[in-house]
C-alpha cells in the first residue's frame, strides 16, 4: 500500500473502505446522520486522485444543500489538498447550473444569466408595481405571476409576448407586458 493509500483509509471502517475503494461506476452512500458518509466521500475523492491517478476535474460529488456541498468541498482541501479544488463539488441545483452555464453559449445564450426563486420574481413584481401607488395588490401580484408562469410554461420570450400574444386580451395587458421584460 502506498502512503497515501494508508493515509486515506486508515480510520475507515471496512464498509467505508469498500465504498472508497470502489472505482468502477458511482456509488452511493446511505448512512443515517453523523455515520461519516461525508468522511466517506470525501476520502473516495481523495483515493481517486492520489492512488488511482484521476484528473480531479473528472470527478463529480454531488449532494442535497449548499451546507453539505461546503462541508465537503472543505474537507476535501483538507484530505486531498489544494488538487482537490479542481474537483467538481455542488448540488444538484447548482450543478444542472453549471452545467447550463458551460453550454450556454451553444444556443446563443449569455453564460451570466440570473436563475430567480419565488422571492426574487416577487421581489422584482413588487418593485414594478411600485410606480403605480394605489392601483395594484396582493390580488394583482398573484395575477401578473400567474400570467407570467403562463406565458414560460409556453416557452414564449417576453419579446414573443410582446410580437404574437394579444395582450388586450388579459385584464391590465399594457403593464404585463411591461411586467415580463
Amino acid at each position: 500500500m502506498s502512503d497515501w493509500e494508508n493515509i486515506i483509509l486508515e480510520n475507515l471502517n471496512p464498509e467505508q473502505q469498500k465504498a472508497v475503494q470502489t472505482i468502477q461506476g458511482p456509488v452511493l452512500i446511505l448512512a443515517g446522520a453523523g455515520s461519516g458518509k461525508t468522511r466517506t466521500i470525501v476520502h473516495r475523492l481523495a483515493y481517486m486522485i492520489h492512488v488511482k491517478k484521476i484528473a480531479p476535474w473528472k470527478i463529480v460529488s454531488v449532494t442535497f444543500t449548499n451546507k453539505a456541498a461546503q462541508e465537503m468541498q472543505q474537507r476535501s482541501l483538507e484530505i486531498a489538498g489544494p488538487i482537490a479544488s479542481e474537483s467538481i463539488i455542488r448540488t444538484y441545483h447548482s450543478l444542472g447550473l453549471y452545467f447550463l452555464r458551460q453550454l450556454a453559449q451553444y444556443i446563443d445564450y449569455p453564460s451570466n444569466f440570473t436563475i430567480w426563486d419565488d422571492t426574487d420574481s416577487k421581489g422584482a413584481l413588487k418593485a414594478i408595481l411600485s410606480e403605480f401607488p394605489g392601483k395594484y395588490n396582493q390580488n394583482h401580484l398573484r395575477y401578473f405571476l400567474g400570467k407570467i408562469s403562463d406565458f414560460k410554461d409556453k416557452l414564449l420570450s417576453p419579446e414573443e409576448v410582446a410580437e404574437k400574444v394579444d395582450l388586450e386580451e388579459y385584464e391590465f395587458g399594457d403593464i404585463l407586458e411591461e411586467v415580463y421584460k
